[in-house]
């Protein structure tokens, strides 16, 4: 069986992703939210001692809110790179990519992690994160 053709992916779609970014980087959980379905599921693993996690849409936002610092009152930077792009139709598409998870004042919990998302178009016209999972390095 041969590999499809790449499709040009939508303007919109890849607007939405740079807002998405925009927000994470930006720590603004409530806008992150709104860029979730509301059906969002997420499993997030990592290698050995560390916990598979499997978190619906208010589950994978606890998990940002630290993410974010707020508890630690520490900062991260997320640096993504190696984006690859997979679309199953017009209103769906994957993203593969690298994530390094940067702590500038605690570079001892630097991490990267392998991300996979899925994007669909909700039925208002609006892309929205369906799926994710993380696969944590270290």
């Amino acid at each position: 069986m041969e590999a499809p053709e790449p499709q040009r992916l939508p303007e919109d779609l890849l607007s939405f992703q740079r807002h998405y970014w925009a927000v994470w980087d930006g720590a603004d959980l409530s806008a992150v939210g709104a860029c979730l379905d509301d059906s969002f599921s997420g499993t997030f693993s990592g290698p050995e001692g560390f916990e598979t996690l499997r978190v619906d849409r208010a589950g994978v936002l606890a998990l940002m809110e630290a993410s974010f610092g707020r508890a630690r009152g520490v900062r991260a930077r997320w640096r993504r790179s190696g984006i690859i792009w997979l679309r199953r139709g017009p209103g769906e598409a994957v993203a593969a990519m690298r994530v390094d998870v940067l702590f500038p004042d605690r570079p001892e919990w630097n991490n990267a992690e392998v991300t996979v998302e899925v994007y669909r178009r909700a039925p208002d016209g609006r892309w929205r994160i369906l799926r994710a999972h993380s696969e944590r390095m270290r």
